[in-house]
């Protein structure tokens, strides 16, 4: 019985290619022809194709997810769902496979292009945006070696860096919610508005550039109050509650955005150690967190 289920999408689809009159010799790949040649029987083919996925991502195959959302996209090349599925398979299941920075790359630039091209058509895609930004901000700074060869195509880390801030303040104009992740995507830019503009005042970039890094927060507590509010996280595991506690993102997002301005006015004075107690009270309040671990860094090493 369940290789009769496997085979169904396989079968559906050429079962729909004799339905329809095959349309005319076009340029693209056989799929994208096939594609065309389904007409409106295409959202059927792909709602199955959709189906398979899931059920394979449920039973741990997730290997076999490129392939699968390789064909959605030839099948319907402007589906921005299924481009931004085949972008995040590439980069979370093909691309850590690999074996020398030179092919990490090349991985990581095939799914770039498939975002590029997939926002040149769908510019205000929220889903899309939020894969731009994790490829940029969190994909190439995990793989080994990635990201110096990223920040070179980009004009360095900088420049990657507040490109990546910008699509994720972009799907956080475009959508509170996303599909399957939610509101994810607020908890990552309240998170990544933070530890950018500390990352930015510890490279020595100007006030302006820090403060325009931590204004994405300050935009997405205007953007989503209410979620804001709803939203709640754990705090990092203390000696006197080593199972964290609820931790508000609206607190949150205060506490980085006190710690970061007490930053600057320790730098301005050319004091770095002032830092110390916004650095207590902070970490007291909301636990350790990439700002104020990476401001920790800053003031010692001055």
């Amino acid at each position: 019985m369940r290789r009769r289920w496997l085979a169904l999408p396989g079968l559906l689809c050429l079962a729909l290619a004799g339905l329809v009159h095959p349309a005319p010799p076009a340029a693209g790949s056989p799929l994208e022809a096939l594609g065309r040649s389904l007409g409106g029987w295409r959202v059927v083919a792909l709602d199955v194709l959709a189906l398979r996925a899931d059920g394979l991502r449920r039973q741990g195959r997730l290997e076999e997810l490129p392939q699968l959302y390789e064909a959605m996209v030839e099948l319907d090349p402007g589906n921005a769902a299924a481009t931004e599925a085949l972008a995040d398979a590439i980069a979370e299941q093909v691309l850590p496979g690999t074996s020398t920075p030179a092919l990490r790359r090349e991985r990581w630039l095939e799914a770039w292009g498939l975002l590029e091209r997939g926002l040149a058509a769908h510019p205000d895609s929220a889903l899309l945006a939020m894969r731009a930004s994790g490829l940029l901000l969190d994909v190439a700074e995990r793989e080994p070696g990635l990201d110096l060869l990223v920040d070179a195509l980009f004009g360095g880390p900088s420049r990657r860096e507040a490109l990546g801030l910008g699509y994720l303040l972009a799907a956080a104009r475009a959508a509170e919610s996303l599909p399957r992740s939610g509101r994810a995507h607020l908890v990552i830019l309240a998170r990544e508005s933070a530890r950018l503009a500390a990352r930015a005042l510890a490279r020595g970039q100007s006030d302006t550039e820090v403060l325009a890094r931590l204004g994405a927060a300050d935009e997405l507590r205007r953007l989503h109050p209410r979620a804001l509010a709803e939203i709640e996280l754990l705090a990092d595991p203390t000696p006197a509650e080593p199972e964290g506690r609820p931790l508000p993102l609206l607190v949150l997002l205060e506490q980085n955005a006190l710690l970061l301005r007490a930053a600057l006015e320790a730098r301005a004075a050319g004091a770095p150690a002032r830092l110390g107690a916004a650095l207590e009270a902070c970490e007291a309040r909301v636990g350790r967190t990439p700002a104020s671990a990476l401001l920790a860094e800053w003031m010692r090493a001055r």
